[in-house]
């Protein structure tokens, strides 16, 4: 990648005292610079995929059973910080029917209904659609893009599934995927300067 980059203040300038032939060139650099970038972008994304796949194996498989195999469950640092690991619970609503199941298991305030409603700026609908439902005229509703969804939070359903577990219960595993495992953690120390 060149670093023919020029300023703000010096393009306009540029532009107008070069030739035809060196804006040519300039926006060829330019384009040099561009497809640089984007490969540049793309080598450093990657290599963060692997990077993190790294650090999730040594989080979640190599560092917690090392420490099973040596009976150990935390450990002070030299620094003062603690590694230890813990349990964890993830999982993933694989149907849409799990949410009836998780009402009927006692989590219904755990799901959450999202409304979206889309509107131009310019014609001020949300305002309407206000007053349309107050008043019960549906006629602004024709102008507007609605959207229903449920969902819960990644967190919640990870606390769901560890207090289903603990209990000894088991969720549909056709419309929730589960994944429980340890993980490894570091927490800092108190540093005595």
């Amino acid at each position: 990648m060149t670093d023919d980059w020029l300023t703000e203040e010096e393009l306009p300038q540029a532009q107008q005292t070069l030739p035809a032939d060196d804006k040519i060139r300039m926006l060829a650099n330019l384009a040099d610079n561009y497809a640089a970038l984007e490969e540049e972008i793309a080598i450093a994304e990657e290599k963060l995929k692997i990077l993190q796949e790294r650090f999730r194996l040594l989080r979640e498989d190599i560092i917690p059973e090392r420490m099973m195999d040596f009976g150990i469950k935390k450990i002070v640092l030299e620094d003062g910080s603690t590694l230890g690991f813990g349990s964890f619970y993830a999982g993933k609503v694989l149907d849409e029917k799990a949410y009836a199941w998780l009402e009927a298991n006692g989590y219904s305030d755990a799901i959450k209904q999202e409304l979206k409603l889309e509107t131009s700026r310019a014609d001020n609908i949300a305002l309407e659609f206000i007053k349309a439902y107050i008043e019960n005229h549906p006629k602004s509703l024709a102008k507007m893009s609605v959207k229903e969804k449920q969902a819960i939070h990644h967190m919640t359903l990870g606390t769901i599934i560890k207090d289903l577990t603990r209990a000894g219960k088991q969720l549909p595993p056709n419309l929730i995927e589960t994944y429980i495992g340890n993980r490894a953690f570091i927490r800092k120390g108190r540093t005595d300067e």
